[in-house]
């Protein structure tokens, strides 16, 4: 497996898993944004109803019980929070959404029915003692009323605050998912810290220090696996096979010419010797120490000078009574390649 396919594998790991926590996380907050507006929207609806109805309902009753007191009639000023009592009514009736509101419903309009009809006929029998035939007759029907209506409120109370709970539920089981997702994350993270650090950085540094010692001690790299790095130190080792066998076969080359040079001068018979274009002593040799020191002033001086031109040169060096011929060797071209002396 390549470097580039582990690197995009990790991080493609890693990403993976932020995704899947930012994910989880908006899905979250959609779920409970969602079900705490839900929550709201129905039940609030109910519990307003119900609150209207209870204050209706004791409007009414108050105004029943002022018009029984004070011997008056006021059968508008209870048909309107009757009114009142009848539309918060169906408006609960419209937004049941619970377990037990249609029952509730159903129990509150019996209730007030009966109510109702209790509070009509004791306003139109005008009462001599209007209190007591209240409490028996009124009063009661206006308590289940009430209770009903109570009842309706106490099923969305219920019911909101086991949305609560719900929601809270799942605001921890979300923070948790997504806290092991972070911990997952990070966890993975570290392993791939220490996959890079042993499978990259350790192998490039010793690739550094393997080329290090190769230009001080021609080792060889260490080329285990198949991704870019191994290749890289496969092809560094072939390069240094090459560049063995292009030394050896130059090294052989080298003696075989070496070898045909001081042949080549041994054909001239003793006392020849091939010098070097800077007086360095290459094949053969003058028998005679001093002489060959004189003939290497020569070249380094005044044959230097002369063969720049590339014309053919001769000349004689003598010392300590010996002389010698100096001759410049010139290869086609016109190219000075060596001075032979006899």
């Amino acid at each position: 497996m390549t470097l580039r396919v582990r690197l995009l594998l990790g991080y493609g790991y890693l990403v993976a898993l932020l995704l899947l926590a930012a994910g989880s996380a908006m899905i979250g907050f959609l779920y409970l944004s969602e079900g705490i507006e839900g929550v709201l929207d129905d039940n609030f609806q109910s519990i307003q109803a119900a609150m209207t109805m209870i204050d209706a309902l004791e409007r009414q009753d108050s105004t029943t019980l002022a018009a029984l007191i004070e011997s008056r009639s006021d059968i508008e000023e209870i048909e309107n929070h009757e009114a009142a009592f009848r539309e918060a009514l169906e408006e609960a009736g419209r937004n049941v959404t619970e377990e037990g509101e249609p029952e509730a419903i159903a129990e509150i309009r019996d209730a007030f029915a009966a109510y109702r009809e209790a509070r009509d006929q004791l306003v139109a029998a005008h009462p001599a003692a209007p209190l007591a035939a209240y409490k028996q007759e009124v009063f009661p029907r206006f308590a289940s009323v009430k209770a009903a209506v109570v009842e309706l409120l106490a099923i969305n109370q219920r019911a909101m605050f086991e949305a609560d709970r719900k929601a809270r539920q799942a605001a921890i089981q979300s923070g948790t998912w997504i806290g092991l997702l972070v911990v997952v994350a990070l966890v993975s993270l570290v392993f791939l810290s220490r996959a890079m650090q042993r499978q990259i950085l350790v192998r490039i540094e010793r690739l550094v220090s393997g080329m290090t010692a190769i230009t001080a001690a021609h080792r060889r790299l260490r080329d285990e696996g198949d991704d870019e790095l191994a290749r890289i130190a496969h092809q560094v080792n072939r390069l240094l096979d090459q560049y063995d066998e292009l030394k050896g076969h130059s090294q052989g080359r080298l003696a075989q010419e070496r070898r045909l040079v001081q042949g080549l001068v041994g054909s001239f018979g003793s006392g020849s010797a091939l010098f070097s274009l800077s007086g360095e002593l290459l094949a053969g040799g003058l028998g005679a120490p001093a002489l060959e020191r004189r003939v290497a002033e020569w070249i380094r001086g005044e044959g230097r000078s002369r063969s720049s031109a590339g014309d053919p040169i001769s000349a004689t060096v003598e010392a300590d009574g010996a002389g010698a011929e100096i001759e410049l060797v010139i290869a086609p071209g016109a190219r000075p390649v060596a001075w032979l002396v006899r």
